[in-house]
């Protein structure tokens, strides 16, 4: 499926036992998608029917991400959908700075393999550690930011729109502006 480069970054990540998570998992959740994506998405953590079935976005809010990549005319080939930590957080346990960190070498080898030209930072979360510490999504949301050679767009996690009609009308805008810029450059 994926080339031999990439499969050794997921065969690394899946025998990672670098912070506690690794205990309860049942499956790591490397990712999903082309490896010459040309738009990254970035979530914080994979959620518990993710776990089970070791892909990403596999519950209501995959049904909400796959719903705007069609509705975008974003095709399997043009994406890849990932979170930053590749295990679940046991049930309402909050991640640390600390496993973030522990994941973050795996991302960062998906980034450099893949070579997007944009990455979505689907939250708050993935924003502050992949654009700015700083970032503020009140302010910052729903704006493409330039580093280096990649273009960065954060928008609201699907997780977070489920009950949250404003925040549904906000990401769908988001979604509609990556759409348009990706036209715009070809990459779609």
């Amino acid at each position: 499926m994926y080339s031999a480069e990439f499969e050794s970054i997921k065969d690394a990540c899946t025998l990672c036992k670098k912070c506690p998570f690794y205990e309860e998992r049942l499956n790591t959740v490397f990712g999903e998608g082309s490896e010459k994506a040309d738009i990254l998405f970035v979530g914080d953590f994979p959620r518990g029917k993710d776990d089970l079935k070791g892909m990403p976005f596999t519950g209501k809010e995959g049904e909400i991400l796959r719903k705007l990549l069609t509705l975008c005319d974003i095709s399997n080939e043009k994406y890849f959908l990932t979170n930053i930590l590749k295990c679940r957080p046991a049930d309402g346990e909050n991640p640390e700075v600390s496993h973030y960190e522990s994941c973050m070498d795996y991302l960062r080898n998906q980034v450099r393999h893949i070579k997007p030209k944009i990455i979505v930072c689907l939250g708050e979360g993935p924003a502050k550690r992949m654009i700015d510490p700083s970032f503020d999504s009140l302010k910052d949301r729903g704006k493409f930011i330039k580093k280096g050679k990649l273009f960065f767009l954060a928008t609201h996690h699907p997780s977070e729109v489920i009950d949250n009609e404003d925040k549904r009308i906000e990401l769908l805008s988001d979604f509609q502006l990556l759409r348009e810029t990706a036209k715009k450059g070809n990459l779609l």
